[in-house]
């Protein structure tokens, strides 16, 4: 029976959408806002307490994607990428920065930045991961969940991350 029968061909597929990044368990918009000290009691030292460092911070995460500011008096940055979640782990992945940094302290692309994280009653803490990169300024206080639907027009007309930063 087996030599009666030729083999079928394989089926073809059409040409599929590429599909967005789904969801993700921390998507939405944070804030929080510290000083020098709350800088330091996070571990920063020296050449890292600068006024790009500190302030009003705000992130917002989507489906994959993550834009990120912060503003105080003298400075205001901000950056955006590729955000991975995976477990207790996060990892934000730099695309691009840039913002008013009188001491050249911006995010450039390529940087990759790794946390453990938790989410408690909209409160996101970040804490560091040995052996990887997990800069004191984001972690230097927990995050309020302030939305849960995430959009660009959270953050501050002083000095905004590009309007496309959370699309893919």
């Amino acid at each position: 029976m087996r030599r009666a029968l030729s083999p079928e061909s394989a089926p073809s597929c059409a040409q599929a959408t590429p599909l967005a990044a789904t969801a993700g368990p921390l998507d939405g918009v944070y804030r929080f806002t510290s000083t020098i000290g709350d800088l330091r009691a996070a571990g920063a030292v020296g050449g890292d307490l600068v006024p790009e460092n500190f302030g009003a911070w705000t992130i917002a995460l989507k489906r994959g994607r993550f834009a990120l500011a912060q503003d105080d008096p003298q400075a205001c940055t901000w950056a955006y990428g590729a955000l991975k979640v995976n477990g207790d782990t996060v990892e934000l992945s730099v695309t691009d920065g840039g913002g008013v940094s009188p001491n050249g302290a911006l995010d450039r692309p390529g940087e990759l930045y790794t946390y453990k994280w938790s989410l408690y009653r909209d409160e996101l803490t970040l804490r560091p991961v040995a052996g990887a990169v997990s800069p004191p300024p984001t972690r230097a206080k927990p995050w309020r969940r302030v939305s849960t639907t995430a959009s660009m027009s959270v953050f501050d007309k002083r000095c905004p991350p590009p309007a496309n930063a959370l699309s893919g």
